[in-house]
């Protein structure tokens, strides 16, 4: 952390004790939203340990979460900290209109959708999701051959073109729209600003100061893998720039991200532990 950055944080918890606010939160309903992949996990318990009492709702009826509006009226009716995290799923219908005003504060984690992607694929092989199993064979020799040679094989190609080019149209197209629609109701942050310590407008927004020392629990384990952002540089070739800059640089703007930085790395190889072995553990049951 420069010194900037240092005083910048020793201003704003001074300014929090000022103010009186720490973990002494008494009764406040929070909401974490985000696409799946995208940090939501991370974030909901480093606020929910920020607070010394709460109830946590880690993904409620799972990808219905956002679709039961009775299980929200109920659990934001309850007295005392609350703090409930949902994976906000583009292509099934929601009630997210009727839920977000139960909750006093809602945040949304954006993450570059070139990681999320990436993360996307090699979660996707997890056992509980009933993975085809040549799909998974053909996917997995295809990433450990681009382990050993990065270049040789473009990231697109393991996804599968047609998947790519329809699904992430429709899957973002529907991010965007839910943000515009809840724009000034939401408080929007960014996975790459928050893994890396940016953590004060969030800290003011909430009232609160958050646990950034803690992680999710043993349960969910399995959700984190590289725990970093830009790994994409690394993983994405030429041909991917080519085949997701125009399908990808209308979203990228639409969530404020640099439109024209498409700057790859070349490297030699690329580490198995957050690619087929991950993978190999995630079929197997994580």
């Amino acid at each position: 952390m420069n010194l900037f950055n240092k005083l910048r944080s020793l201003t704003h918890i001074s300014i929090l004790n000022k103010l009186g606010l720490g973990s002494e939160v008494t009764d406040k309903k929070i909401l974490v939203l985000g696409l799946a992949k995208s940090g939501t996990s991370i974030l909901m318990y480093r606020i929910a340990n920020g607070l010394k009492e709460r109830r946590e709702f880690f993904e409620p009826r799972s990808k219905e979460g956002a679709n039961d509006l009775i299980f929200h009226q109920e659990r934001t009716a309850l007295k005392g900290n609350v703090i409930t995290k949902l994976v906000f799923q583009p292509m099934r219908k929601n009630q997210l209109d009727k839920i977000i005003p139960l909750y006093d504060k809602v945040i949304w984690i954006h993450r570059d959708p070139r990681d999320r992607l990436l993360s996307a694929f090699f979660y996707k092989w997890f056992k509980g999701h009933k993975p085809d199993p040549l799909k998974y064979e053909r996917a997995l020799a295809l990433t450990q051959q681009k382990e050993k040679a990065p270049a040789a094989v473009p990231f697109h190609q393991m996804m599968g073109i047609p998947f790519s080019k329809k699904f992430i149209t429709n899957y973002y197209q529907n991010t965007t729209e839910l943000l515009q629609r809840f724009k000034g109701q939401i408080f929007e942050i960014y996975y790459e600003s928050f893994i890396d310590g940016d953590i004060q407008d969030l800290e003011h927004y909430l009232g609160f100061r958050i646990d950034q020392k803690a992680e999710v629990k043993n349960s969910v384990k399995r959700v984190a893998r590289s725990r970093k952002h830009g790994n994409w540089r690394k993983w994405y070739t030429p041909e991917d720039v080519t085949f997701y800059q125009p399908i990808l640089n209308p979203f990228l703007a639409d969530f404020g991200y640099d439109v024209t930085d498409w700057s790859l790395e070349e490297v030699d190889r690329l580490p198995s532990d957050i690619g087929s072995e991950y993978m190999i553990r995630m079929f197997n049951g994580g």
